[in-house]
């Protein structure tokens, strides 16, 4: 186990396991948003990026303040967040679709920007 080999305190391994399956989870809900981050990079649009973490850090703010009291909801909003940062980004994908397909007829027709 994983957590053993972090550490031998049985209190500290007891409470962590109420949390495990959270970190199961994170990485299937979080792929999506890596990715389109990786896109978004590659693509040179640092303004959608910005404007889709703010959107999932107003989102995240709200409901970490809203619900209170356990690590439980932590979680949720911190995953929310990275659900609600990928939605952004795939909702603005379109954009980066466009734009290469622009660039590309540009440069096939060899016209100057």
């Amino acid at each position: 186990m994983v957590l053993t080999a972090l550490t031998w305190h049985a209190d500290v391994i007891c409470y962590a396991l109420q949390y495990m399956s959270w970190q199961w989870v994170a990485p299937s809900l979080s792929i999506t948003a890596y990715v389109m981050d990786g896109l978004f990079v590659g693509a040179t649009q640092p303004r959608e990026m910005r404007d889709a973490t703010l959107l999932a850090f107003l989102t995240f703010w709200v409901l970490a303040h809203t619900f209170r009291g356990s690590n439980n909801w932590l979680w949720a909003a911190y995953l929310t967040h990275l659900l609600v940062r990928a939605g952004a980004l795939l909702l603005w994908y379109p954009r980066i679709e466009a734009a290469a397909e622009a660039s590309t007829q540009q440069q096939l027709l060899g016209v100057d920007s």
